[in-house]
C-alpha cells in the first residue's frame, strides 16, 4: 500500500474493544462476539473466528462504547480481509456505512482523548 493509499481521514486508536456483529439483518440471525483491534471515526479493524465473512459484505455492529450514553449501532461494510496463515482468526477491515454524525463525533472524541492520554503516560515512564 502506497502512502497515498494509506491516508487516513481520522485519527485511529489501537485498542482492544469487544463488540457484537450480525451478518444478516434478519431478526433470527445470531450475534457474534468480535474483538476490535483498531478504531477510528471512519471504520474499524476487528478479529473474529468466523470464516464466512467476505470482502464487500455488510453487517450490523453493536458496540458499548466507553463514554457513550447508549451502544453504538451501525452498519459496516467489509473493505479488507486478512487471513493469517496458522491463525484461527481473520482480521477484517470495515468502514462505517451511514453512521450518524453524532456517533462519528463520539468515536473521534474518544480516539483523540485516548491518544492524548497515552502520550501523557509515555512522558511519565
Amino acid at each position: 500500500m502506497t502512502p497515498e493509499e494509506n491516508r487516513r481521514r481520522f485519527e485511529r486508536q489501537l485498542r482492544s474493544l469487544v463488540a457484537r456483529i450480525k451478518l444478516s439483518k434478519s431478526d433470527d440471525s445470531s450475534w457474534d462476539i468480535v474483538t476490535i483491534q483498531e478504531i477510528s471515526a471512519s471504520g474499524i479493524l476487528f478479529s473474529c473466528a468466523r470464516d464466512t465473512i467476505r470482502q464487500g459484505m455488510q453487517m450490523q455492529l453493536k458496540l458499548n462504547f466507553p463514554g457513550a450514553e447508549k451502544p453504538l449501532d451501525v452498519n459496516i461494510g467489509v473493505v479488507r480481509l486478512e487471513r493469517r496463515q496458522g491463525a484461527n482468526t481473520d482480521f477484517v477491515g470495515a468502514e462505517f456505512i451511514q453512521i450518524r454524525e453524532e456517533d462519528r463525533r463520539v468515536i473521534d472524541n474518544f480516539v483523540r482523548e485516548t491518544n492524548r492520554l497515552n502520550e501523557q503516560r509515555k512522558k511519565f515512564k
